[in-house]
């Protein structure tokens, strides 16, 4: 009779971590299917042209205090390095799926993925500590870019630490589930008032168009500045994996 008993609760007992262990591989998957795969470990990696008219970046990041406000800095800027030479130029962009993740700050989200910024020859995440696809609202798809208490774009302008790391939202797509083919997404920034202090071009008005592809994700991106091509990302490769979490944590190392 203990043997049956036994050898039954070696069964149960098997059937429990069976389930835990399936279980545990489903929640490496994410919610970004079935438009496309977020699942641990799948890259993309871009080839990302800068043009004779120089690319602008655009931040707007918020900032948590201790008195329960927040505080917003603004910054709109060139990249460094096309800056530098003037010249057009190519560049490598390649990052990857860490993880699924639930945020508890600097904003509660239950569905998102951490990316590993595995390459960024132009310095688009440039002082980013840590990046995020969240999805706040079922379908829509946002990039949350968190940045350090010392960042020069902290209300502290990097001179002393701020009170807690900063954090900028960026609209990605919002997926429709009769969605089959490309997805076209449009992000305008006006032009920016006041006079020309900070330099005329930097006030400039910026668009950007971002297409999505059914089972690859972001295959184009292409800005213009005030009417003019400046930067281009287009996709190279893409590879779908499915990693287990800790697998990848131990291949960054």
């Amino acid at each position: 009779m203990n043997r049956y008993w036994n050898m039954r609760w070696l069964l149960l007992l098997t059937i429990f971590l069976t389930l835990a262990a399936c279980g545990g591989a489903r929640h490496t998957r994410s919610m970004c299917e079935p438009f496309f795969s977020c699942n641990a470990g799948t890259e993309w990696q871009f080839l990302v042209r800068t043009f004779e008219n120089e690319p602008l970046y655009d931040r707007e990041v918020h900032w948590p205090a201790l008195s329960g406000e927040e505080r917003a800095t603004h910054f709109r800027g060139r990249f460094l390095l096309p800056a530098r030479s003037g010249e057009p130029g190519v560049y490598h962009l390649h990052f990857r799926v860490r993880r699924p993740v639930k945020l508890e700050a600097p904003i509660t989200v239950q569905n998102a993925v951490e990316l590993d910024v595995m390459r960024d020859e132009l310095g688009i995440y440039s002082e980013v500590v840590r990046l995020y696809w969240i999805s706040a609202v079922a379908g829509t798809w946002e990039e949350l870019r968190i940045y350090p208490s010392r960042s020069v774009l902290a209300p502290a302008g990097g001179v002393v630490d701020w009170e807690f790391e900063g954090y900028a939202r960026t609209p990605l797509f919002t997926w429709q589930p009769s969605a089959t083919g490309n997805l076209q997404v449009q992000r305008d920034l006006p032009r920016q008032p006041g006079d020309d202090s900070g330099g005329k071009y930097l006030r400039s008005a910026i668009s950007e168009t971002l297409t999505y592809s059914a089972g690859v994700g972001l295959t184009k991106l292409e800005q213009q500045v005030e009417g003019n091509l400046t930067m281009t990302w287009t996709l190279i490769t893409a590879t779908n994996r499915d990693k287990d979490p800790e697998r990848i944590e131990n291949d960054k190392r």
